[in-house]
């Protein structure tokens, strides 16, 4: 079973949905980021991930083991701020990756 799906509304009220690659991801938190991005986490599959400008969705492995990230926003300049909630943990992304 598929678990996780992000949607959109645009302000005309068309919906597209987009499908994580990601068996059984849970997304739980969203928010806007740099360049137009939409950056989520996936609760049940320790990934950051972002739909860039293209509609593509692009995962980012958390490395610590199952640290549920649970919560996400954007700062200024290209840093995300993600809480690891299991792992008692803060981390930050970039287009470099976590850190």
């Amino acid at each position: 079973m598929k678990f996780g799906a992000i949607g959109k509304f645009d302000k005309n009220g068309s919906f597209e949905h987009f499908d994580i690659p990601t068996e059984k991801a849970g997304p739980v938190g969203i928010c806007p980021g740099p360049d137009d991005e939409i950056w989520f986490v996936e609760i049940l599959g320790n990934i950051i991930g972002k739909i860039n400008s293209l509609n593509d969705i692009v995962e980012f492995e958390i490395p610590i083991p199952n640290a549920k990230p649970h919560a996400i926003a954007y700062q200024t300049g290209d840093q995300l701020w993600c809480t690891e909630w299991a792992a008692n943990k803060i981390a930050c992304i970039t287009k470099k990756g976590i850190s």
